[in-house]
Formats: C-alpha cells, sequence, structure tokens
C-alpha cells in the first residue's frame, strides 16, 4: 500500500497531505497521514509553508502563533481557528498598552519623587536655622522663668534681698537638710567660691594637696583590712619531702 502511495505522490496524484489552516500573517499548515498508522494524529507529519519567504535564520519563536506552534509539536490534537487567534492577538495589545501606560507611570512617579528629594534637600538648612532660633528663645524664657521664681542671686535670682530670704523660704517649705549636709554644701561652695579667685598655681597646689591626703587615706584602710600575715609555720615530720622548696626536682 506504500508502495502505491509513494508512486501516487511522486506522479502527484491523489492527495497526499491536508490543508488545516493559516494564521492572521497568512502562513499555511498541513499534515500527512502516517501510511502504516494513519488513524494515530501524533504520528502524523506536521508542518508549515510561510506566506513570505525568508532565510531561515530569521525564523524564531515569533514567526507564528503559539496556538499552530502547539499543534505542530503534537500537544494539541485540533488546530486552533481564526477566532481563537483573534482573541488572542487582542489580549496581547491590551497587555502591550497596559504595560506602556505602567512605565509611564513609574517615570512620573520616579521623577515626581527625585523633585520631592532635592526640595527637602533645599529646605534643610533653614529648618535647621529654625530649630536653633527656636531653642535659644526656650532658654531665655526658662532663664526669664527661673529669675522670676526668687531664687539666690548665686544661683541665677535677681538681686541679694531674694538671695538672703532664700534659706527661711526653704525652711518653711519643709526642704532644709541636715546640718552636716549643710554644712558640707557650704563648705562646697566656700571652696567653688574661692577656686574662681584663685590663682592657676594655687589651684594646683590645692590638687596635689588634695590628692596626697586622699592617697594617705587609702593606705591606711587598706592597711586596717590586711593585716600583717602570720608566720609560716615550721617544717613538721609528717611533711613530704618533695613539697619542700628546696627539694630537688624529680626525674621522669
Amino acid at each position: 500500500m506504500s508502495l502505491f502511495r509513494s508512486a501516487a505522490r511522486r506522479l502527484g496524484l491523489g492527495k497526499y497531505r491536508y490543508w488545516q489552516g493559516t494564521d492572521l500573517q497568512g502562513n499555511n499548515f498541513f499534515e500527512r497521514p502516517h501510511p502504516e498508522f494513519p488513524d494515530e494524529w501524533r504520528k502524523n507529519k506536521r508542518y508549515v509553508e510561510y506566506y513570505e519567504t525568508k532565510p531561515l535564520s530569521d525564523y524564531n519563536y515569533q514567526s507564528i502563533p503559539v496556538q499552530w506552534s502547539s499543534w505542530l509539536r503534537r500537544t494539541r490534537r485540533e488546530p486552533p481557528t481564526l477566532e481563537e487567534l483573534q482573541k488572542d492577538h487582542l489580549r496581547q495589545l491590551r497587555l502591550r498598552e497596559n504595560v506602556y501606560r505602567l512605565e509611564q507611570e513609574y517615570k512620573a512617579e520616579k521623577l515626581r519623587l527625585a523633585e520631592a528629594n532635592q526640595a527637602a534637600l533645599l529646605q534643610a538648612p533653614a529648618a535647621a536655622a529654625a530649630g536653633r532660633s527656636r531653642s535659644t528663645d526656650a532658654t531665655t524664657a526658662a532663664v526669664d522663668l527661673k529669675a522670676q521664681e526668687g531664687l539666690p542671686a548665686d544661683r541665677g535670682g535677681v538681686d541679694e534681698a531674694t538671695a538672703a530670704k532664700a534659706p527661711e523660704v526653704a525652711r518653711n517649705l519643709g526642704l532644709g537638710q541636715k546640718e552636716d549636709t549643710s554644712a558640707s554644701e557650704v563648705t562646697t561652695r566656700d571652696d567653688a567660691s574661692g577656686s574662681a579667685s584663685a590663682s592657676p598655681q594655687e589651684l594646683a597646689e590645692r590638687r596635689r594637696k588634695q590628692e596626697e591626703a586622699d592617697a594617705a587615706k587609702r593606705r591606711a584602710d587598706f592597711a586596717k583590712e590586711n593585716a600583717a600575715p602570720l608566720k609560716a609555720q615550721q617544717k613538721t615530720a609528717q611533711q613530704p619531702e618533695g613539697w619542700a622548696p628546696s627539694a630537688p626536682a624529680r626525674r621522669r
């Protein structure tokens, strides 16, 4: 049977191939049944005849639609219809429009963010200067409020009369401390006032004397906490010879 079909095909007799359809570009698709298994569609030969003849290197996966490509690879049994190809073409057009619109929106948003960042960088020095001026005003207001509260003169008060009344006001409010604490504070203030009027040489001499006194106090405290160690007991007969510091080295 195959000999007759081969002869008919060579002579151009009979119908040895079947036209299955065309795509939107005008390419024609054909199918030729297998001579021994005509009912097995996966064994049929399928091929395409392009509408425009081009070099083989110019053809790629975009030369034909994906529906016809799957039919040629025998992953699809029935050929696609023109309605199916048209719907897929419209879908691709909408996809391209959406991609172009998203790209334009992305570029516009990127430009807007760049302009906003540039404006923020230009406004940063002015904002910093305004913040410094506000902090200065707040400090001045706090100092004025502190002066109005009637604190002593050495703590930022307004006059000496208010400073003289400050201890009495503190006692009336119950803010007085113990006598020794007050005395120590008075001594500290006297030292601070004396240090403010002393020369650098006098300050250095006072600091040296204070450090010597602190060192002597630390030595005395250490001597009290760490008494003199007891004398070592004499060597007894029960003490092994190897424990003595002068014992000869043991051979290994």
